[in-house]
């Protein structure tokens, strides 16, 4: 019991349990008030596996994570109830053989694939195994139905909090931080730096697909990148100063929500304001007077004593070069005028 007492339990998903009740017992709900049992069953199935494959990781890839895997579960109940119609001997085990192949070489190219190559075998197993009355095309449509009833309960919330799931993995980094220098110095320091480097590390998931890529500056997704990059040096320095064995003083504690408060934008909304005002130029600022340079005389103002007239210097101006006129005659733009015969 000691030993079980500092551990941490994980909070209870209940946003995905009441997705899970919901989805599971609606398909049923709805065949037995219909009667059309065999197809609510088998809707029913596909929430099951559709359930099994929902979580709180981000909407974009939990989507892809359920399109791939009821399409293939649908492919493989497909192939597996033909097999069972045909009625040859060889058709059934030869399926299954093929659906085992085709999903272990799909699994091998990623973690999504690997989700869709297993439930194409589990597909193909119960297609062949359970013969059900009617059409061929009914069984994975039904299948089908499940998934999507799932897909929209689990991907509808992004309408209105598109980045929330990686807000808050990137705020659980700031806080996991603040606990970890609350506990520096003390015997809990140890467990504190490791659940920091789990929450970078769901931080990073969450965030991965957003860091290699194009962002508009602006954007409460620019934000979100700029809290992450500032969260993983402050793990760095977090985990420098946890090894240190020193206690903190508190000002040095509050830095990391200090941090999430200016950085992580509200849900839905922009990046905050940079808060910083543009410089001003020198010599505009209202009152300033102009410095003089050492070594060197300042023009005299306008209309003050030593400066030029201007009608003075038109006057003793000496006269531009070119043929001299003739006295009586004008100058035009073009040239001196030609002087008149006598």
């Amino acid at each position: 019991m000691r030993a079980t007492r500092g551990v941490r339990l994980t909070p209870v998903p209940l946003a995905a349990a009441a997705r899970g009740a919901v989805a599971l017992a609606v398909p049923l709900l709805i065949g037995v008030l219909t009667g059309a049992v065999v197809p609510a069953v088998l809707a029913g199935i596909g929430a099951l596996w559709g359930v099994g494959q929902d979580g709180s990781d981000p909407y974009r890839l939990r989507l892809r994570r359920l399109v791939r895997m009821g399409l293939a579960a649908a492919c493989g109940l497909l192939a597996g109830g033909l097999a069972l119609r045909s009625g040859h001997p060889v058709a059934v085990p030869g399926c299954l053989v093929a659906a085992a192949l085709l999903g272990g070489a799909v699994s091998l190219r990623g973690p999504l694939a690997s989700v869709a190559g297993m439930h194409l075998l589990l597909g193909a197993t119960v297609g062949a195994g359970i013969p059900v009355p009617g059409p061929w095309w009914q069984p994975p449509l039904a299948l089908l139905a499940g998934v999507a009833l799932v897909t929209a309960l689990s991907a509808t919330p992004w309408l209105w909090r598109r980045h929330a799931i990686e807000r808050d993995a990137v705020l659980a980094v700031y806080r996991a931080a603040a606990e970890a220098l609350s506990a520096a110095g003390s015997a809990e320091a140890e467990a504190a730096r490791r659940r920091l480097t789990a929450a970078l590390d769901h931080a990073h998931r969450a965030m991965g697909r957003h860091l290699s890529r194009r962002v508009r500056s602006g954007t409460e997704l620019s934000a979100l990148r700029d809290a992450f990059d500032t969260a993983l040096r402050l793990g760095e320095v977090t985990s420098a100063l946890v090894w240190e064995g020193r206690v903190l003083p508190a000002h040095v504690r509050d830095v990391p929500l200090r941090l999430a408060a200016r950085l992580l934008p509200a849900a839905g909304t922009a990046a905050p304001a940079a808060g910083t005002a543009a410089p001003t130029a020198a010599g505009t600022s209202s009152g300033a007077t102009a410095r003089p340079v050492p070594g060197r005389t300042a023009p005299p103002a306008a209309g003050t004593a030593g400066a030029p007239d201007p009608a003075a210097a038109a006057e003793t101006a000496p006269p531009p070069t070119g043929t001299p006129t003739a006295p009586g005659t004008a100058a035009s733009d073009d040239g001196p005028a030609e002087t008149p015969a006598t």
